[in-house]
């Protein structure tokens, strides 16, 4: 029997990025993006299960194919509708919380992805990140959200923004139960995200000692893990 599925993180990611295009799969050290990701993401204690969601177009093959070779699940819809791509994947398993994680957060922090966890079920949220507002350095994006929330955007969500950022309407939404987890130190705009050429330039030359600057100012690690560069 399978293990329960009750928390499932969600990484969508694909090769036609605007500013980035591959970028998932571009070289961070020895390994690609979206494996340095996947193995972090692996080390969390509350997911109990990972996958990708990618597009249904052709040149997202590969993508699939790298991921199934690291032994993670890969759901494929549309490339445009991420929301519907999202909701999809989520009516494949039978969590009851979903981690929203996207792919150009190759060096995400497990330790953060738990603490947002945590606090979402300590103050039965239906909706908890650490982005509104952002204290943790960009790349350290986290949001958790309940099935029946993710269920409902569906039918809420009818601007092409939500459409594309999935949750948007979350955001505008005054009236639902959600939280925050902040940093005690605001790091928002140090860059540890890979969207930009600049970004795949400088990522590979991070300093194993600086590196462990940043995350222990986050109050929350004791440094990066050994899947770090």
């Amino acid at each position: 029997m399978e293990k329960n599925q009750s928390i499932v993180a969600i990484v969508q990611a694909r090769m036609n990025s605007t500013r980035l295009p591959g970028k998932v799969l571009k070289m961070l050290g020895e390994m690609p993006a979206v494996e340095l990701l996947l193995r972090r993401l692996k080390k969390s204690k509350c997911i109990d299960k990972i996958i990708v969601a990618t597009s249904t177009e052709s040149k997202d093959n590969c993508l699939k194919e790298v991921v199934a070779n690291l032994g993670f699940d890969c759901f494929r819809g549309s490339e445009n509708n991420v929301l519907e791509r999202y909701v999809e994947t989520m009516k494949s398993t039978t969590a009851e919380t979903i981690v929203r994680i996207t792919g150009d957060c190759p060096l995400l922090d497990p330790t953060i992805v738990d603490k947002v966890i945590e606090k979402y079920a300590k103050e039965n949220a239906k909706y908890a990140s650490n982005v509104n507002p952002p204290s943790f350095p960009d790349g350290m994006d986290v949001e958790v959200i309940d099935r029946g929330t993710m269920e409902s955007l569906i039918a809420i969500s009818l601007e092409k923004r939500d459409l594309e950022h999935v949750t948007s309407a979350i955001h505008r939404d005054t009236k639902l139960a959600k939280t925050n987890l902040s940093n005690p130190i605001d790091l928002s705009k140090i860059r540890l995200t890979l969207d930009e050429n600049e970004d795949l330039e400088v990522i590979p030359h991070f300093g194993r000692d600086w590196l462990e600057e940043i995350f222990s100012k986050l109050k929350l690690s004791k440094g990066p893990t050994s899947n770090s560069i």
